[in-house]
């Protein structure tokens, strides 16, 4: 056994403990597919909110509904493995268009919609994305490139009742293509599987104890892997998520409190937002001093040891 693997096993154990056979047990936690997690988390509470997305909510067999029958607008369009870009602010409409792409088995490629004409024009280029779902303003921009692909905006992309699709893909065929952040070239695409993706989150899950009744909060761009990990973890568990948007402190501590959230997904600058704006509002993490996840134990994930009468999330995540 190499250093490194001693290394990666020693750090399975300290999160993981008590589990026998540790690379197996993480090898399976990957043995699913994104939308399979979503259909079944369906099937067992179908009625349950899944995703609250600034007051819009779906519930799961909403979700999985409107998931199936974008997948079925797209199987007469695309072939499994092609590629769909997604430039959109996050919406229940950029959920489903996720999740249905995922189902029909094509391979997302999520794009900020604030990118300029040149930095989409990358992305299609590259990917060879022959269809999008993107909000007004890069769909303009898109409109404007040579050899555009269909694009469709999320919000309208089949929301009315849709024949139902199987689930294509299998654990290992590519989920997603994460662009680098192309600070010294051009971006470069990272293909990522289904297993890949879910043997991250779901490994985390299992690490903080993540359970079935466990309500998510934040305010993290879907088009960004932190924000989209929280709604791949609220699918797998069958659970509640409620994202903003935008961030604001007041916002994000208000919306946290008011659904009684058990999990906060953050990154540093918010954490230290949320911390200097308690005092003024009552804040979510008012008090929390040195705790505050601007100065993170390692690794970064705690759970909170912050008073209770503060009201404070069982586990706040940072990336």
């Amino acid at each position: 056994m190499t250093r490194y693997e001693e290394w990666s096993r020693a750090g399975w154990a300290a999160h993981l403990p008590g589990v026998a056979d540790i690379p197996a047990d993480v090898a399976d936690l990957g043995e699913a597919t994104i939308p399979g997690l979503a259909a079944a988390s369906a099937g067992r509470v179908p009625d349950r909110i899944a995703l609250a997305i600034d007051g819009q909510q779906i519930t799961h067999a909403e979700l999985d509904a409107g998931a199936a029958g974008v997948a079925a607008w797209l199987a007469a369009r695309l072939d499994p493995g092609d590629r769909v870009l997604l430039a959109a602010r996050s919406s229940l409409g950029f959920a489903r268009c996720y999740l249905g792409a995922l189902r029909a088995g094509a391979v997302v490629v999520l794009a900020n919609p604030g990118y300029t004409a040149r930095e989409l024009a990358h992305l299609v280029a590259d990917s060879g994305a022959s269809i999008a779902f993107a909000d007004s303003g890069p769909a303009d921009l898109l409109a404007g490139l040579p050899g555009p692909p269909l694009t469709v905006d999320p919000a309208e992309a089949l929301t009315g009742p849709s024949p139902r699709t199987a689930i294509v893909p299998r654990p290992g065929d590519t989920a997603l293509l994460a662009y680098t952040s192309g600070t010294t070239g051009r971006p470069k695409a990272v293909p990522l599987t289904h297993r890949q993706l879910l043997t991250s989150i779901r490994v985390a899950m299992a690490a903080w104890g993540w359970r079935e009744d466990d309500v998510l909060a934040h305010a993290l761009p879907l088009f960004h892997q932190h924000g989209l990990a929280g709604v791949h973890a609220v699918l797998a568990a069958g659970g509640t998520a409620h994202i903003r948007s935008r961030f604001t402190a007041a916002d994000l501590a208000d919306t946290a409190r008011r659904h009684r959230a058990s999990v906060l997904f953050a990154v540093p600058t918010m954490y230290q937002a949320l911390v200097d704006d308690g005092p003024r509002h009552g804040g979510l993490l008012a008090g929390a001093g040195s705790r505050s996840a601007a100065r993170p134990r390692s690794p970064p994930i705690w759970p909170n040891d912050w008073p209770a009468n503060w009201g404070a999330p069982r586990w706040c995540v940072t990336a």
